[in-house]
């Protein structure tokens, strides 16, 4: 069952710059984002740390967490994302135990100490502004019930992949309010912004949540010689 919660009026105080680029985003995934990572990712940490009552938040279709739910680490699952086409992908699939949310994850969307795992994947470096990703993770760790986990995946700064980009965003960061590591990626489908991180502000930003660190590392989805993709990831239990 796919459920709609209206965007917040709240949100509209960023920026119109910054709202714009996140539209644009949201835009991106509405068009690609339902083949988008279409056979999900196997990492190693999700197997780990996963478990009980969860929710995907900016999941798209969820196909990473879904398959968490098939193998059984996951009881029920929720999906949050602005982008309804994708998450009409998982609603199609017609499992009762998933429920699919139409929603602004910077808005309290749920009550707290409501769910054992809350999945930030690949999410919150698509978010313009640090005080906002900030914002969204401290709200996830209040939706953890004690002992639960809090897990949050990013694209990585370093990487060879992304100079041309980086070159653009450090000069963008000496002439404006744009923060380094600010990107824009723009093919046929449209233009999408991420932050990309280094590990010792990813680790900051996971732990202004309130919750505790006890994992981080580098990811590799796709190794390639002159090209691999890095992500970093932070894991935090509530106490």
């Amino acid at each position: 069952m796919l459920h709609g919660i209206p965007k917040s009026n709240k949100w509209r105080r960023m920026s119109s710059k910054r709202e714009k680029l996140l539209d644009e985003t949201i835009g991106w995934f509405q068009e690609k984002g339902a083949g988008y990572r279409r056979s999900g990712w196997r990492i190693g940490l999700l197997e780990k740390y996963v478990r009980g009552d969860t929710v995907d938040l900016g999941s798209g279709a969820g196909y990473t967490s879904r398959r968490l739910l098939a193998e059984g680490l996951i009881n029920r699952l929720v999906l949050v994302d602005l982008a309804d086409k994708p998450l009409g992908e998982a609603v199609r699939a017609n499992n009762p135990r998933v429920i699919a949310v139409c929603g602004d994850i910077r808005d309290q969307l749920f009550r707290e100490e409501s769910f054992d795992t809350v999945l930030l994947y690949s999410t919150i470096h698509n978010i313009p502004g640090r005080e906002y990703r900030r914002l969204v993770i401290r709200q996830a760790c209040r939706y953890l019930r004690r002992g639960g986990h809090l897990v949050v995946l990013v694209w990585a700064l370093l990487q060879l992949g992304f100079i041309r980009e980086l070159i653009t965003s450090l000069i963008r960061s000496l002439l404006s309010n744009w923060e380094f590591g600010d990107i824009i990626m723009q093919d046929k489908h449209g233009r999408r912004f991420y932050h990309l991180y280094r590990m010792k502000e990813l680790l900051s930003d996971a732990s202004s949540s309130g919750c505790r660190i006890i994992d981080s590392g580098a990811y590799y989805p796709r190794r390639k010689l002159f090209k691999p993709y890095k992500n970093l990831y932070a894991v935090a239990v509530k106490e």
